[in-house]
Order: C-alpha cells, then sequence, then structure tokens
C-alpha cells in the first residue's frame, strides 16, 4: 500500500471507530428494546461498518502482482468512502436519531 493510501485508510479506520461508537450509544440509549426494525437497521449499519474493513481496506492490504498503482489504490479507497459516507454513516444517523428521540420507548408500527 502507497503512504498516500495508507492515510486515506486511516482516516477511513478513524470514522469507522467513530461510527460505531456513535452506534453503540444508540444501542445504550435504546436498552432493552428489541423492536426487530430497529434491530434490524443497527444489524445492517454494522454489518455495513465492517465491510469498510473487510473488504475495501482488505483488498488493499493484499499483495498484488504487480503492485497496485494509485490510481488503483485511489479508485477503492473512492469506493469505500462512498459507501461509508453516502450510505453506512446516515443510517448511523438514523438509528442515533431515533435511539435519542424515542430512547427505550421505541416502537416501530407495522
Amino acid at each position: 500500500m502507497l503512504p498516500e493510501t495508507e492515510r486515506h485508510v486511516e482516516r477511513l479506520r478513524n470514522t469507522v471507530k467513530a461510527a460505531k461508537s456513535k452506534l453503540a450509544e444508540a444501542r445504550t440509549l435504546l436498552g432493552d428494546n428489541d423492536d426487530k426494525y430497529v434491530s434490524g437497521l443497527i444489524r445492517q449499519a454494522t454489518f455495513w461498518l465492517d465491510d469498510v474493513e473487510n473488504f475495501f481496506i482488505a483488498m488493499l492490504a493484499k499483495d498484488d502482482v504487480p503492485p497496485r498503482t494509485l490510481a488503483q489504490e485511489s479508485m477503492i479507497t473512492s469506493h469505500a468512502d462512498f459507501h461509508l459516507n453516502q450510505i453506512t454513516l446516515p443510517l448511523v444517523k438514523n438509528i442515533h436519531d431515533l435511539a435519542t428521540r424515542y430512547g427505550p420507548n421505541f416502537e416501530s408500527i407495522g
């Protein structure tokens, strides 16, 4: 992995770590609530956060022959950025907002 990519990966990891702590805070706010809707959202957000490390960053960590170019590594990190910032973080924010607003009394309808 090139030095430019390593810095980008570190930023990705820090963002994922912050999102996981926000998700953990939401779980704490929800307490023992076992609502299937919010449990499904939390499960999906957890999987998507793990995908950044287990798919995108793992792909960068794997040695390729010949080594990847900066353009190839940048393409992978830009896909990871999109996945994280456009898909996963809005879901984490939504979960946290629901947990903050309703707490353990959250109940989905339907």
